[in-house]
């Protein structure tokens, strides 16, 4: 498993450079998931991979072999589960994520705000930069914890506009919990006496004085 987080300001370019690492792994035939929706072109004579996007938890702990892309992904943890929940699920995406060869990549404003389990076992830290008229973007991307150069690279920004979609707002992941109070909501609630009275005088369409 490899961890690298992209770190940059809002509208620097980290979705971008998220896409572009995503769609890397995809020409190389490696299945990719994402917590956004991302669409990739298909080529002649080219065996497409996967391309999945993932909303529940219980589909990010059953990754197996590919990329994972996503989008300010522990800010979507924060946001929805306890603390309880939130440390399990670290727990087992990153422990999972080794035994099934998932690589990971993650945007993040402020990378020293993530839980300290994923800074500890993050790889690489990449920041993008785009040029004025955002057409280039920049990534220049250091190993972790000596914030020794790596590699950079520049890639032109139009065609991969074309595979997400820039407005876009992440979802937080959805528990079990969720899933069970959305089905129950989705349920029609139990008539009372009262309602079934109503309906039944309703219903009687007979002629007979009272």
């Amino acid at each position: 498993m490899v961890l690298i987080a992209i770190v940059g300001e809002l509208g620097s370019g980290k979705t971008l450079a998220l896409t572009y690492l995503a769609y890397r792994k995809y020409l190389k035939g490696m299945t990719v998931f994402a917590n956004y929706h991302i669409t990739f072109p298909t080529f002649p004579n080219f065996k497409a991979p996967d391309v999945r996007y993932v909303r529940k938890m219980v589909d990010v702990l059953n990754m197996r072999e590919g990329f994972f892309a996503g989008d300010e992904l522990w800010m979507s943890c924060d946001s929805r589960m306890s603390a309880t929940k939130k440390n399990k699920f670290v727990t087992n995406i990153l422990g999972k994520s080794r035994k099934r060869n998932i690589h990971i990549g993650f945007t993040t404003q402020n990378f020293h705000q993530i839980d300290k389990r994923i800074r500890d076992v993050t790889d690489f830290i990449a920041f993008p930069q785009l040029n004025k008229d955002e057409s280039i973007c920049r990534l220049e991307v250091f190993t972790l914890p000596q914030m020794t150069p790596m590699q950079t690279y520049k890639f032109r920004t139009a065609p991969l506009f074309n595979f997400y979609n820039t407005n876009e707002e992440v979802e937080p992941f959805e528990s079990e919990d969720d899933e069970k109070k959305k089905k129950a909501e989705a349920e029609p609630a139990p008539e009372s006496e009262d309602d079934y009275k109503k309906d039944a005088l309703e219903d009687d369409n007979s002629d007979v004085d009272l």
